[in-house]
């Protein structure tokens, strides 16, 4: 196996995506394998095959004592994503010739050569991609500097590490936070794992911030970067290859909207941006989305039923002594625990 490896997480849900990922991810690398961190219940064998290079590590093999107490307190969003540095850990310790170990969101496709990314790698032990390279105009439009600054300067949809001792020493930083405060509370200067991210340049020297402008092209960095029809970024007038393209916030049920939040470059904008749209579209369609994206993962329907049977407990409690013990039979029936 090559020295340099990817994975991404998600949940059967997101698998359509993962597997449009790993498709792409595949053809524009030479022997580097993908995992899928499975945040749910096995696949069966009436799944959705994958391709070859692609392992699939569920959650459940993780080791991980907190996991079932993290599933029943965080949301979705927040599970897969406190779980990022202990799949990184555990790829690193079970494949011990992995040197390079990159992590990219499901919802992106790769576009070009990744090698670029390994080079980065070569001397710094930690790779983050800001959400922008340039200053936003303060002109009431969106998106702004604030958002940056609300949800983290660095864009965690991708990370890569080199197995050294600065890299495992995030990987213990970042996991002890990830179990209580995987969080989206931006009253509390808490979103998921970004705006602790903020933090790595300062406690890890040794961290690369990668200013390529094909890496982690999005919606919250269209307005500095042109695409064109031939898979290329245009920045401050010069052309770069495109790396990677994160469809955060897209669905194929609005084939040629980018997100529902307001944008400043949208397919009006930019001629190649429909079509990548729409082409995003298909892959999601051919690998069975529509059929996925209506299943629940086994962690949320655990956390939900959970959750239903908490305030069943304690509506009961207070339906109890408010009406010393007076309750109607139906009502019994219905909030009994």
């Amino acid at each position: 196996m090559s020295s340099s490896a990817a994975f991404t997480i998600c949940t059967k849900s997101y698998l359509p995506r993962a597997r449009a990922l790993a498709d792409t991810f595949l053809a524009n690398t030479d022997g580097w394998e993908f995992f899928i961190g499975l945040v749910d219940a096995p696949l069966g064998p009436d799944e959705p095959a994958l391709p070859a290079g692609v392992t699939v590590v569920p959650a459940g093999t993780l080791g991980l004592q907190a996991l079932d107490e993290m599933a029943l307190r965080y949301n979705v969003v927040e599970l897969c994503t406190a779980l990022k540095p202990t799949y990184f850990r555990k790829l690193f310790e079970d494949h011990p010739d992995i040197q390079r170990l990159h992590y990219l969101d499901p919802d992106i496709m790769v576009y070009g050569r990744l090698e670029v990314l390994d080079e980065g790698l070569s001397a710094a032990a930690i790779q983050l991609t800001p959400h922008h390279l340039s200053p936003i105009p303060l002109d009431g439009a969106f998106p702004n500097e604030p958002l940056a600054l609300n949800h983290g300067v660095f864009n965690l949809g991708y990370l890569g590490l080199r197995r050294s001792a600065s890299a495992f020493h995030l990987l213990e930083w970042w996991e002890e936070r990830m179990r209580e405060l995987c969080v989206i509370d931006l009253r509390e200067g808490l979103f998921v794992d970004q705006l602790w991210f903020n933090l790595v340049p300062i406690y890890f020297p040794d961290t690369l911030v990668l200013r390529h402008p094909g890496a982690n092209v999005a919606y919250w960095n269209l307005h500095e970067r042109r695409l064109t029809e031939g898979s290329e970024v245009v920045f401050q007038g010069a052309s770069h290859p495109l790396l990677f393209f994160h469809f955060s916030g897209y669905s194929p049920r609005r084939p040629l909207e980018l997100t529902r939040l307001p944008v400043r470059i949208g397919v009006l904008e930019q001629a190649a941006l429909g079509g990548m749209l729409l082409y995003y579209a298909r892959r999601l369609n051919s690998h069975q989305w529509e059929r996925l994206e209506a299943i629940e993962s086994e962690y949320a329907a655990r956390r939900r039923k959970h959750l239903v049977s908490t305030q069943k407990r304690s509506l009961w409690k207070g339906l109890v002594r408010g009406a010393r013990g007076a309750v109607p039979e139906s009502i019994k029936r219905l909030l009994r625990p």
